[in-house]
């Protein structure tokens, strides 16, 4: 197996991308499943732990791209 070369910002913006993608397609399909996306980011902290990242930082780049907004409540009722 080659090693590969990760750079923690690109793993950093991945997640709050994969993160950013979930909670704004659960907000638009109607009433999310909070079950759901705590599962998701749950994944999204084990990531962080396991890449060295810290979860404040992913979450801050989540709330910049989603602009809290109208996803203010579900940001808040998910992530924290």
């Amino acid at each position: 197996m080659a090693l590969d070369v990760y750079f923690a910002e690109d793993v950093r913006r991945g997640l709050a991308g994969a993160l950013s993608l979930t909670i704004e397609t659960a907000a638009a399909n109607g009433p999310p499943n909070a079950d759901y996306l705590r599962g998701v980011l749950a994944l999204a902290r084990a990531q962080c732990l396991a890449y060295g990242l810290r979860w404040a930082d992913v979450v801050g780049e989540v709330r910049a791209a989603t602009k809290g907004g109208e996803l203010g409540p579900l940001l808040q009722a998910v992530i924290e």
